[in-house]
């Protein structure tokens, strides 16, 4: 179950889309419209053990209908290959290897779901004030575990991703990801 936890860390690193402007009646997990942008910092290891450090900015790059669904496609990372879209069960995935629910939204408290690439998701709340770079947000933090590991993802409504932590099984996070800038949009 390495590999799971390296995939959802790839995910993350890898960006959130710049694609089409949509209309919006309601408050989604991670506003995706073209022109859109989350910039992270990130610390994580590499597979040598040692501690990488950097600066990424995720972006939606464009979007298209499938099946009657907007699907907006992220790059900006190390896994450019995923096309993403919030629907009535929350922010979903569409790539090669792994399709399906990424985050349930709106969830409540001790929801448990299975999730993609093999790993369950606890919803441990749904109103934590997260301090990052960025500002102070209001998130809901979620529990993707496997038998790699534990990821901790902090999403903020009508933000996206605020902030993540990465556990390879160890009671203190070995990596995070913090959101340092953001511009969103809808038309």
């Amino acid at each position: 179950m390495h590999l799971t936890r390296s995939f959802l860390l790839l995910l993350i690193i890898s960006g959130v889309a710049d694609g089409g402007y949509i209309e919006q009646d309601k408050s989604v997990l991670m506003p995706l419209a073209l022109g859109n942008y989350w910039t992270m910092n990130f610390r994580a290891p590499n597979v040598s053990g040692e501690m990488d450090r950097g600066e990424l900015t995720i972006r939606v790059i464009t979007d298209s209908l499938v099946t009657g669904d907007q699907w907006f496609y992220i790059v900006g990372g190390l896994l450019d290959d995923m096309w993403w879209a919030n629907q009535s069960n929350g922010l979903n995935v569409r790539g090669d290897k792994y399709s399906g629910l990424l985050f349930k939204y709106p969830a409540e408290k001790g929801d448990i779901y299975p999730a993609i690439a093999n790993s369950k998701v606890l919803v441990v709340e749904t109103n934590r004030q997260i301090r990052v770079p960025a500002g102070t947000f209001s998130c809901y933090e979620y529990l993707h575990y496997d038998a790699g590991g534990n990821i901790r993802f902090f999403l903020a409504p009508d933000i996206g991703i605020v902030k993540v932590l990465f556990y390879g099984g160890e009671e203190s996070a070995v990596g995070e990801v913090e959101l340092i800038e953001y511009s969103t949009k809808y038309q």
